[in-house]
């Protein structure tokens, strides 16, 4: 009998995301540089309309690169526990911290 661990399922790269990632961040750098880029490039100037929506990149990117590392990392996950941390509630603003459950919290620099 094969006593081998099961491989992981999930694939290390999604090439589709991958590609899909690297053209909002190539985005996200024209749009910084695009008044330079028109100055060496007058011809480009028709690409305006789209290059200036460039900061709605970078939500998507964030997005994405929350997707593929969610897909690559889930089943490393046995359970979710939210026992590292604490939940504090100051003026209706709920806060996590993260602490040592051995800690007692009282520590003063004088």
């Amino acid at each position: 009998m094969n006593n081998q661990p099961l491989q992981n399922s999930a694939p290390s790269q999604i090439p589709a995301l991958t590609s899909i990632r690297g053209v909002l961040a190539f985005w996200v750098v024209i749009y910084h540089f695009w008044n330079d880029l028109i100055l060496l490039f007058p011809f480009c100037e028709y690409l305006t309309p789209i290059v200036i929506n460039g900061h709605l990149a970078v939500p998507a990117f964030f997005i994405l690169s929350g997707t593929v590392l969610s897909l690559n990392y889930f089943d490393k996950f046995d359970k979710f526990s939210l026992s590292g941390f604490d939940l504090i509630d100051s003026d209706g603003v709920k806060q996590a911290f993260l602490h040592d459950p051995q800690d007692d919290g009282l520590h003063f620099n004088g």
